[in-house]
């Protein structure tokens, strides 16, 4: 967007115009200007005193709309345990040529240690950054609950329409599997190694020189050896 169309009088005011003034007397004059959308202005005003000198006051004056730049904008944690404090970092840059405060909306009581359960805590919640500067914000947010869990919340930036960030993920609770061998027909597996007299744990069946390690099946045992060894 270009610089408005505006004559120099809506820029610039002086108070008063004129006026008259006592031998020892004095008068504060004001100069105001007023800021239009991406505009640079400069003048001179002319100070003429009757029967004396002229003054010359230079003026100038710069304004522009804040503008910023958010690198994130959703934040996705899949698949996360339920009771843990999830963490993520947003950079909000000043993009514009003036400095502009920002606030955290909609914001929680929880503390970044101990946030509330479903409700993000933001770390700085507010903050003034200069032009071409940028802040790091810090995400803590707590799932409580298993499920899939969706959350937002807004940082403003100066008077400008609030920008929303997403939060999303799945609560899960931890959980193990376990998968055992399935016994074949006239076979029989253990889980552990154990000594019995006169028996072998690895393979029954003569000529066998690589035993596994892990797991010991049992073929063509004599019946009284394999009953002593499911017995125990």
């Amino acid at each position: 967007m270009g610089p408005p169309n505006v004559g120099m009088q809506e820029v610039f005011d002086v108070l008063p115009l004129y006026g008259e003034l006592q031998p020892g007397e004095s008068h504060q004059v004001i100069f105001t200007f007023f800021g239009h959308a991406n505009i640079i202005a400069r003048c001179m005003a002319l100070c003429h005193v009757e029967g004396g000198p002229t003054y010359k006051v230079e003026l100038s004056g710069q304004a522009s709309r804040p503008s910023y730049h958010l690198d994130v904008e959703e934040i996705d944690w899949g698949l996360q345990v339920f009771n843990k404090v999830l963490k993520a970092k947003i950079t909000l840059r000043n993009t514009g040529v003036m400095n502009f405060n920002y606030v955290v909306r909609d914001s929680s009581t929880g503390t970044a240690a101990k946030p509330l359960p479903g409700v993000p805590v933001v770390v700085p919640e507010r903050g003034s950054i200069a032009a071409g500067k940028k802040q790091v914000l810090t995400v803590y947010y707590l799932p409580g609950e298993q499920g899939v869990f969706r959350r937002t919340f807004r940082i403003q930036v100066a008077f400008l329409e609030p920008a929303e960030i997403v939060l999303k993920g799945t609560g899960t609770f931890p959980r193990l599997t376990k998968n055992r061998p399935r016994m074949g027909e006239g076979e029989h597996y253990l889980s552990s190694p154990r000594k019995i007299p006169g028996f072998s744990p690895y393979h029954c069946t003569s000529g066998s020189s690589h035993p596994s390690p892990q797991v010991w099946k049992l073929q063509g045992c004599q019946s009284n050896t394999l009953a002593s060894l499911l017995a125990s």
